[in-house]
This record gives C-alpha cells, structure tokens and sequence, in this order.
C-alpha cells in the first residue's frame, strides 16, 4: 500500500526504475527464501560453499580420478573463515533489510538469514551441518571430500 501511495507520485522515468528495483527486491528475497527452505544454508548467505570443482579439485585428487570422465562429479568441502560469513551476513542482511527492501516478505527472509547465521557463526554446528551437506551429496552420487 506505501508503495502504490509513493509510486503514484511519481514520474514515468521514476515508476519505471521503481518497478525495476521491486522486481528485484522481490527476486533476491524469494531467493533467500527458497534456499533456506530447502536446507542451503551457505546459498541463504550468498555463498557457494558446497563444492569447487575441477581445476581446484584436481589438485587434491588421487591421480586415477585425474584422468576419468567421473571427475566433473567430484565436489569438495573448502573451509570458510568466520569472517567470510559475518561479511556476507552483513551484505545480504542490508540487501533484505525490511527498510531497505520494498518486498512484503523481507521481514521474513530478514529473519531466515538470522537464523542462518547464528547456527553457521557456531563452529559445532556448522561442522554438524557440513557433515549432513556431506552426506547429502555423496547419497546423490557425487564422490565428496572434505578439507574444510
């Protein structure tokens, strides 16, 4: 409703940056949103945790898998630094801050990015869910290793 009332005041060249940057408010919370309901932590934070994949893995594999066509299904665990996740909170949460993002469910995925990150700022925790990331993947067919 505030933003029909503001965007009626508006210009066409105003309406036309506001619809675009509602678009996008409204895609980056969906986003958020739909990583944190199907367990992708890491994603919820804008981070791509899960897997690096052959030039960087390959330099950890054992040679026989160097040469075979099964190393595009290789993934592995890198370690992430405590602070790498408290930059990356902080730089989503102001993308979704309920002031700063016009979409109704921003107070929502405000609230799941919280979540996220107080269990992944907990080493034990976020070991636990490594673990279950782990196990996830290699249930799905991807040979997994971690040194994180």
């Amino acid at each position: 409703a505030e933003f029909e009332r503001q965007f009626q005041k508006m210009d066409r060249e105003e309406q036309k940056k506001a619809r675009k940057t509602k678009r996008r408010h409204a895609k980056l919370v969906l986003n958020l949103l739909r990583a944190f309901d199907q367990g992708d932590y890491y994603a919820v934070l804008g981070l791509k945790r899960q897997f690096v994949w052959r030039q960087q893995a390959e330099r950890i594999l054992p040679s026989w898998l160097r040469h075979s066509p099964l190393k595009k299904y290789v993934g592995v665990l890198q370690p992430l630094s405590p602070a790498a996740l408290k930059k990356s909170y902080r730089t989503v949460g102001k993308l979704v801050h309920p002031d700063k993002n016009q979409d109704g469910r921003a107070e929502q995925a405000f609230v799941a990015l919280d979540e996220v990150y107080q269990l992944l700022s907990q080493e034990e925790q976020r070991r636990e869910y490594d673990e279950q990331l782990l196990e996830r993947r290699q249930k799905e067919g991807f040979l997994v290793s971690d040194y994180g």
